[in-house]
């Protein structure tokens, strides 16, 4: 699980599902400009002083696709791939998520 961020708070969340991908909900790039997001991984507080000593990793977003069927307020379709800027590496507190 990641956290999509704008500043210290949590915008969206999102899984991760390869080392530059994340899968999360269109919807989350409505009324936002996605470069301002940034991609959190590993915090159990986004605000803790000590995150970069703790192993926590940030991202910045390089492309936020939303699927082209999606149309708001509609719930189909609501669903998003992000690209991160750098890989992803994995460690002790960021998993990769299975899908089918």
């Amino acid at each position: 699980m990641v956290a999509i961020v704008q500043g210290d708070n949590i915008h969206c969340t999102g899984s991760i599902i390869s080392s530059r991908f994340i899968i999360s909900a269109a919807h989350c790039a409505r009324g936002v400009d996605t470069t301002k997001l940034e991609i959190v991984l590993g915090a159990s507080n986004l605000k803790d002083p000590n995150n970069s000593e703790k192993g926590v990793i940030k991202r910045q977003i390089k492309s936020f696709e939303s699927h082209n069927k999606y149309e708001h307020p509609r719930v189909d379709y609501d669903i998003a791939i992000i690209e991160v800027d750098e890989e992803i590496l994995f460690v002790v507190s960021t998993f990769l998520s299975k899908l089918p």
